[in-house]
């Protein structure tokens, strides 16, 4: 019977190194925020006056309001679906792989 268990635990222990591998390649995607610098935007007054002016202003506040909310779960949601990063999915990426490092500390010493 501890033959059974012992190759029981074993592949239990790989499972779960496997488990923790495949998450931890997700979770850093989100835990990483991209380091490319955004191109600085052009003044007002070099960019060319179009007729469209003020639905192109009104565009730009909402897209800049949309982005600068970093709290609202919702918002993450909708950032990480669209591949974009967000404060609150960075912040709760970086707590997941502390707690992959805990348990891969703790599969590690039993």
């Amino acid at each position: 019977m501890s033959a059974d268990h012992d190759v029981l635990v074993t592949e239990l222990r790989a499972l779960a190194d496997a488990v923790l591998d495949r998450l931890e390649q997700t979770v850093q995607r989100f835990a990483e925020p991209e380091s490319s610098p955004r191109p600085p935007e052009p003044d007002a007054a070099s960019r060319p006056v179009s007729p469209d002016a003020a639905t192109e202003h009104a565009t730009d506040a909402s897209a800049s309001a949309a982005s600068a909310c970093s709290w609202c779960p919702l918002c993450a949601v909708a950032a990480a679906v669209r591949g974009e990063p967000h404060e609150l999915l960075t912040r709760l990426a970086t707590q997941i792989a502390a707690l992959i490092a805990l348990l891969r500390d703790l599969l590690a010493r039993y």
